[in-house]
């Protein structure tokens, strides 16, 4: 079956979403490269640290580990962060762009429902944020090759894989929102609101 809507659309966002991968391999290379430096500090600054710190970066107590470090923040903050607004903006933008242009009745108005549309969409908002995740996963593994940095690939596989379930989810729900209602603004609110809500409820459970 030729999905011709969802490869459209996947190089239409794909530059962002290499983007954001690119941001994220940085950081992750840079994360591999600075981990043997840091261990021998983290235990200190753990001891010192206001617990208002620790409650959104997490245990630093955990970091002396290759997969501890990546947890701190990269696991922690930046990739569920950044996961979770792309996958709101690729919620709301997916149809809501196309809708607004006025292409989204021309390609209604071929042999293609709108059921069709709607799966098409959704496995590029799938198939779009697994872009960044994989792209991290290749950075840290290589960054395990040129630093002494050697984490369990497994575990890192396991926490991109989360990053991208969590993006899905927050993308899926501002999709839903969009092809409900067929406001692109109302729907990026909603996947945003509810984003902070989930974000700042974790933190106050911590």
């Amino acid at each position: 079956m030729k999905l011709a809507i969802t490869s459209r659309s996947i190089k239409a966002h794909l530059k962002s979403a290499l983007f954001v991968g690119l941001g994220f391999s940085v950081v992750g290379l840079l994360f591999a490269g600075l981990f043997d430096s840091m261990k021998h500090q983290i235990e200190t600054f753990s001891s010192i640290m206001p617990d208002g710190i620790e409650a959104i970066v997490g245990d630093l107590m955990t970091a002396g580990t290759p997969e501890g470090w990546l947890s701190v923040e990269l696991f922690a903050i930046f990739m569920p962060l950044g996961l979770s607004i792309l996958g709101i903006i690729y919620g709301a933008s997916l149809i809501g762009r196309e809708e607004e242009s006025g292409t989204l009745e021309l390609i209604l108005a071929s042999p293609t429902t709108r059921t069709r549309v709607i799966i098409e969409k959704f496995l590029a908002l799938a198939k779009l944020l697994a872009i960044p995740p994989l792209m991290l996963f290749v950075a840290v593994y290589i960054g395990s090759l040129i630093f002494p940095f050697k984490p369990d690939m497994l575990h890192v596989l396991s926490a991109c894989a989360s990053g991208w379930m969590l993006g899905l989810a927050f993308g899926s729900i501002t999709f839903a929102v969009q092809a409900v209602i067929g406001k692109r603004g109302i729907a990026a609110g909603v996947g945003a609101s509810l984003f902070t809500a989930a974000w700042l409820l974790s933190i106050i459970s911590r």
